[in-house]
């Protein structure tokens, strides 16, 4: 889906988000994953001309051997060569590095690690679109 594409298959942008959100997730090595946790709806947010973003957020905890300092550098090593997504670094409003992947249509995914809590959080935040009648209910999807 391209940001030029105004209507969108919200079901399936959803699932395309999570499942990309998924495989994210996956950098953390399974023997060293306690939990993951998706969010059970995610929240359309407002965007400009009346149109509408789709957020969610999946958490990984993780053990407390797990190597946390290099998981950003292993994601951009391993994505450096795809032609789906794009990494870049940024300093988060807190304070420290957060990495952010974008997809070809436009959808970022933030990492941020939270190591005082174990946990490593993957936010999707879509490109902005036209909700359809009967799409949501109260905003939440």
């Amino acid at each position: 889906m391209s940001e030029a594409a105004t209507a969108v298959d919200l079901p399936a942008l959803r699932e395309d988000v999570r499942a990309s959100q998924r495989m994210l997730a996956q950098f953390v090595p399974e023997n060293d994953v306690l939990s993951v946790d998706e969010s059970p709806n995610g929240v359309l947010m407002s965007c400009a001309g009346g149109t509408h973003r789709w957020t969610g957020v999946t958490t990984v905890e993780y053990a407390a051997d797990f190597d946390v300092d290099s998981l950003y550098t292993t994601m951009e090593d391993a994505l450096a060569d795809s032609s789906l997504f794009t990494t870049m670094r940024e300093e988060s409003r807190w304070g420290g590095d957060r990495l952010v992947v974008e997809d070809a249509a436009g959808t970022r995914y933030t990492i941020r690690l939270v190591p005082q809590a174990s946990k490593v959080q993957i936010a999707a935040s879509s490109w902005c679109f036209t909700v359809q009648p009967g799409q949501t209910s109260g905003g939440q999807f």
